[in-house]
């Protein structure tokens, strides 16, 4: 049976109400308690249909970077003592004078507009799918505590921010309909869509469902890795132990760096915080076979990089984490990429995988290759404090264009650095 929302507000730090005779709401604040879930994070991650982005070790390494003391808030949902779903949000304060006048609700991961992290200069969240982790077959059920709880605490919030929901979580049809019936005023707001490829039974079985100018491309790109004689001018290798995996890691970001900087941007890891998240992350994902770098080099000389991919793995789904082409080799007009990315899908279909996602993005080269593509949405719910809202407004507004100059100047400075480099190494 469900409590009305005016109940929810009951629910405090460190208390257990309960909601029915076998169901209760508990709330976790502390990094000891979010430590303590670690195996039963883990067992409901297994019985449900979450992404490699909900799994304990990638909400708890982005707390560990992003993470604001004291504003912690895990829901975790329970029915006859069983862990069914988990809700891991915090509370982003906006502060002025050490007094806040903005508090919103929103997922751990949506590090996107927390003014307080005045050094980011990055605007998107790197992290895909966020939402509920919830058992199969209890989304209903875990949506009609979830959204009534919600609504009770929302008198303490401005705002509840759902960030990046795709378009086939359970949330869409069991959560919108009741957040329609508490909330006054729903924003939703499309983000960038996701492109997917679904994996075939075989690599041939692959090749018989592209058109025929697809499939000359495909089989010509893994011929220079495979093929016989003078065809054969790729090599692809990957790290087998940690050793390895750290430094063709670190030969990943710098080859993606000097890709970004030499086009002005300051790109993914310059950031001290995104660098060492991305780094801990990677490394735990390939300790659990969660990951792994593909490196493309021209067969004669293995320590030339000419193109590399780090993938995720999880559930049988393979995820183009991030990629990148040396475009300054003699190499390029050989097409390493496209080598690379055809070699990724061929392993990920001979592994078994599902299917292979390239998370979210626009690029057309997504769109050429992928079955299917699906939105992602942020859901806003808004409180009508105006006055609260149009200061949060002007105030983010002016953060992000103070971010973009940094970040724009920096760019500018790397790729002056970058000119002089080439300048100098004549």
């Amino acid at each position: 049976m469900k409590k009305n929302a005016s109940e929810a507000v009951k629910v405090t730090v460190g208390y257990k109400k309960k909601w029915a005779e076998n169901v209760s709401i508990e709330i976790v604040t502390s990094e000891q308690d979010f430590d303590s879930l670690e195996v039963s994070w883990s067992q409901l991650c297994e019985a449900s249909e979450c992404s490699i982005f909900q799994t304990f070790e990638w909400n708890r390494t982005w707390w560990k970077y992003f993470g604001n003391s004291n504003s912690l808030h895990l829901v975790i949902l329970k029915r006859e003592g069983e862990m069914i779903a988990i809700f891991p949000l915090f509370r982003d304060s906006v502060e002025v004078l050490g007094h806040s006048f903005y508090t919103a609700l929103r997922f751990l991961g949506s590090n996107v507009s927390q003014p307080q992290k005045a050094n980011m200069l990055g605007l998107i969240s790197y992290t895909d799918y966020l939402d509920g982790i919830i058992k199969k077959g209890e989304a209903g059920f875990a949506y009609e505590l979830i959204v009534p709880y919600l609504a009770g605490i929302f008198p303490q919030m401005d705002e509840i921010i759902l960030d990046v929901i795709p378009e086939q979580s359970a949330f869409w049809m069991h959560a919108l309909p009741l957040i329609h019936k508490e909330f006054s005023r729903v924003h939703i707001i499309d983000q960038e869509p996701s492109q997917l490829i679904v994996c075939s039974s075989s690599w041939q079985d692959y090749l018989t469902r592209l058109n025929k100018n697809r499939r000359y491309k495909a089989k010509t790109a893994l011929r220079k890795i495979h093929g016989a004689g003078s065809e054969r001018i790729f090599q692809v290798r990957s790290p087998k132990s940690e050793d390895e995996f750290i430094k063709m890691w670190n030969q990943f970001v710098d080859l993606h760096q000097k890709k970004w900087n030499k086009l002005g941007s300051i790109g993914t890891f310059y950031e001290r915080s995104n660098l060492q998240f991305h780094q801990d992350i990677s490394l735990q994902f390939f300790k659990k076979g969660w990951a792994q770098i593909y490196a493309l080099s021209p067969i004669q000389d293995e320590n030339e990089l000419l193109a590399m991919d780090l993938n995720y793995m999880f559930k049988g789904r393979m995820y183009g984490a991030h990629t990148v082409t040396n475009t300054d080799s003699e190499y390029y007009k050989e097409g390493p990429g496209t080598a690379l990315f055809f070699e990724t899908l061929l392993n990920a279909i001979e592994q078994n995988f599902t299917s292979y996602d390239f998370l979210r993005g626009s690029e057309a080269y997504k769109y050429a290759v992928s079955d299917l593509t699906f939105r992602n949405r942020t859901v806003h719910l808004k409180s009508n404090r105006r006055l609260q809202q149009l200061l949060y407004d002007l105030f983010i507004n002016q953060e992000k264009l103070r971010r973009t100059f940094h970040r724009k100047a920096a760019g500018i400075r790397l790729r002056l650095k970058h000119s002089i480099g080439i300048i100098f190494s004549f």
